[in-house]
């Protein structure tokens, strides 16, 4: 049996020259299919749904979604992932049916807490054998040790190519977006898509404001 670990950790997890790759905390089933298609480029081929331009060697982008016939042709593979331990849930669900559609990938969890993941998660991405596929955490100790190390790869085109930013937010996505040095996020290339998102509101006096004569927040 292929792995996944193996064939696409040069690209997906560790690619130094040329771009970066893999796909942290982010939008499931399609961050799966792009580390599955980046099987072909390590293998000497274009990637499935790469632009014309795509050599081997050098940086695969995504132009059109992978279909189920561009990754059966990979043969069997094991695609390695580390996941929140909160997240078992979700996976019991999303895993069965990626597997369903794509019959020749076994998706292989290591499921780890919260503070776990995000303290071990750039040398494990760093090592010899890191996992195909891992979630980050905002902020420059995780998210800008990986980018700033060239860890992972830009995920503008795959973005674009699967409707991420489609009825998304730029304050939502603000946070994975990172400059080319990993120095300052909010702006620049988007790195990932967060599997949660928050809404924070301000409760307040009504009548403690107006009686002090100010206006509400």
């Amino acid at each position: 049996m292929k792995s996944v670990r193996r064939e696409v950790r040069r690209r997906v997890l560790r690619e130094r020259a040329g771009g970066r790759a893999g796909a942290p905390r982010r939008a499931w089933g399609a961050a799966a299919a792009v580390a599955v298609a980046a099987v072909l480029a390590c293998a000497g081929c274009s990637a499935p749904g790469a632009g014309k331009s795509a050599t081997a060697g050098t940086q695969s982008f995504i132009t059109e979604p992978v279909t189920t016939e561009q990754v059966a042709d990979l043969g069997d593979v094991t695609l390695r992932m580390w996941a929140d331990q909160a997240e078992k849930p979700l996976m019991k669900s999303v895993v069965p049916a990626f597997e369903k559609k794509y019959p020749n990938v076994t998706v292989d969890i290591t499921y780890k807490s919260f503070d776990d993941l995000i303290a071990t998660v750039v040398n494990a991405a760093s090592g010899s054998t890191p996992p195909d596929l891992f979630q980050g955490n905002i902020g420059y100790a995780v998210d800008g040790a990986l980018v700033k190390a060239k860890l992972v790869r830009p995920l503008d085109d795959v973005a674009a190519t699967y409707g991420w930013l489609t009825g998304t937010g730029a304050s939502t996505l603000a946070p994975a977006r990172w400059n080319s040095a990993g120095t300052a996020f909010g702006d620049g290339n988007l790195y990932g898509m967060s599997p949660i998102s928050e809404v924070q509101g301000i409760y307040y006096n009504k009548a403690l404001l107006k009686s002090l004569g100010l206006e509400p927040p």
